[in-house]
């Protein structure tokens, strides 16, 4: 029963965005990208981004973002990357939000612990 009650809330949260289905990611998902969410906070980090600060440093978010999109897309809508290249520009930040939107829980609750580690690593 707990993998059919699963399979409900990952339908119940699905969003479509420019013709493409967005479900918040799985376990596999997430292990997948650990490599890109780890850059992207390393580079958040580095360029003193912080939750409070976010909506200040939208410039320094989106080069630290930039580089890793291609692979978030890839991994969340389950294509290659050659076919995310094919995405027309207008439909790509669509996308991030929705993306973003979708595991907003998930990258809040892992980025305060990432953030600590970094500073520790770091000082």
């Amino acid at each position: 029963m707990a993998e059919n009650e699963n399979e409900m809330q990952k339908l119940i949260d699905e969003v479509e965005v420019e013709g493409y289905k967005i479900r918040p990611w799985g376990i596999v998902q997430i292990s997948r990208l650990s490599g890109s969410l780890e850059r992207i906070f390393f580079g958040l980090s580095s360029r003193g981004v912080t939750l409070e600060s976010a909506t200040k440093d939208i410039s320094k978010i989106i080069f630290a973002v930039l580089p890793e999109i291609p692979a978030i897309i890839s991994e969340t809508l389950n294509i290659p990357i050659a076919e995310v290249d094919k995405i027309p520009q207008p439909k790509i930040m669509p996308l991030v939000l929705a993306i973003i939107n979708g595991n907003m829980v998930y990258l809040k609750n892992w980025y305060t612990p990432a953030k600590a580690a970094i500073t520790e690593v770091t000082a």
